[in-house]
């Protein structure tokens, strides 16, 4: 748990000196070098990461298993792993072009990781251009260890970041990119929809209305969906669709109603209440990614009854809340930006340890290890990985089994 503590902070401190306003030559002369040197443990922090994580056995077992392109393309018969089993082509497809080629599953993960972080650097240089480490510490707080887990839509979301800048200039350019990342996971498909929504400039009577109905649905425990999904199911006439919807209905209920006031809650309450102060200043955002922070809010809202769905899509508009946190920055001076950095890294922080109160979090999470420290193969240790990864499934299942209920 330390060294992703160590590793927050260290991108924090980063994200001090950038921002900081310090006249020290040398300091600004070599400021601009930090984000490279970022990008540098990233690759080798997330890229050369050893079996951490929850899932990464299911991906290696796959990666053992899948049958070589040649099999694939003209032998279909004899390739029942590749087409039978249930993710999407596209990332099929690079596992079998990756193993055909000789590569060890550990090298592809570093080929995925090296593509995601040249698409955040592409979409940070695009974007944002300056004090990029502070953007970068918030978004790897609530991103990072989702992300060692979730290859497929990892890939898709970072596929995604590529069609932004066609909102409002090229609906067919959007179109191809977003069905490009579906055939790496199908949740992508919520982009094509959202193209003319992201493309709007947002009223301050809508983050009035938005603030008050987040406050709300937080305060009183909201069932949204379990509402929609009534009224729908009332409003239809009989028939399979009303059917559908009283069972989804029924699934919903069988949920336990928690709170939702969290720590990215908290922050998301706060963004608002900025966005709605200092109006007028906030208008220089880029739109694109304000609405993307929005969609995160009402998504939090609607969903907030099924957590697992609810981080799933909200994960693609973490953009939008990472790239408020970097936007507020330039509403401060010199001492007030560095006491707002500082808040910031506390935050990230804080939130990078949450999961770790979980048990089966810290065993699959922890101790982080490395591929550059495991090129042996140490029976052992490969052995107490597996046990570990064993013991984090069983406790997973009885948090969902023992679910406490109101």
């Amino acid at each position: 748990m330390f060294t992703y503590i160590l590793l927050i902070s260290g991108i924090g401190l980063f994200a001090f000196i950038e921002s900081s306003g310090f006249n020290d030559l040398r300091i600004k002369k070599y400021k601009g070098l930090l984000i490279y040197i970022t990008f540098a443990i990233l690759l080798v922090f997330i890229g050369l990461r050893y079996k951490v994580g929850a899932d990464w056995l299911q991906y290696y077992i796959y990666y053992d298993k899948v049958e070589s392109v040649w099999t694939i393309l003209f032998d279909a018969k004899n390739a029942p792993y590749f087409y039978d089993h249930n993710w999407e082509p596209g990332f099929k497809l690079l596992m079998s072009l990756g193993k055909s080629a000789g590569l060890e599953f550990e090298v592809v993960i570093f080929l995925i990781t090296a593509f995601n972080l040249y698409s955040l650097n592409r979409f940070l240089k695009q974007y944002l251009k300056t004090d990029v480490n502070l953007f970068l510490v918030l978004f790897l707080s609530l991103n990072m260890l989702r992300e060692f887990d979730i290859l497929r839509q990892s890939l898709a979301f970072y596929i995604m970041l590529f069609a932004y800048q066609y909102i409002n200039k090229s609906f067919i350019k959007y179109l191809l990119i977003c069905l490009v990342a579906a055939m790496f996971h199908t949740s992508a498909v919520i982009f094509i929809p959202l193209y003319w929504f992201l493309g709007m400039r947002v009223k301050r009577n809508f983050l009035i209305f938005t603030l008050i109905a987040f406050i709300l649905s937080l305060a009183l425990r909201l069932r949204i969906l379990t509402i929609l999904v009534g009224i729908m199911e009332k409003a239809l006439p009989g028939g399979s669709a009303a059917f559908f919807l009283h069972q989804v209905k029924l699934y919903l209920d069988f949920y336990p109603v928690q709170s939702n006031i969290n720590f990215v809650t908290m922050i998301c309450v706060v963004f608002l209440l900025v966005l709605i102060v200092f109006y007028k200043k906030t208008t220089s955002f880029d739109q694109r990614f304000v609405v993307a922070f929005l969609i995160f809010v009402y998504l939090s809202m609607v969903l907030s009854e099924i957590g697992e769905i609810q981080s799933r899509f909200g994960y693609y508009f973490t953009i939008g809340l990472a790239y408020c946190a970097w936007s507020i920055l330039t509403l401060f001076r010199r001492y007030a930006r560095m006491a707002y950095v500082i808040l910031v890294v506390f935050y990230a922080d804080v939130k990078i340890i949450l999961p770790f109160r979980i048990e089966a979090t810290m065993l699959t999470y922890t101790p982080y290890r490395n591929y550059l420290f495991h090129l042996d193969r140490d029976e052992r240790t490969e052995q107490e990985i597996i046990t570990r990864h064993a013991e984090s499934q069983e406790k997973s299942k009885d948090i969902f089994n023992d679910k406490p209920t109101d």
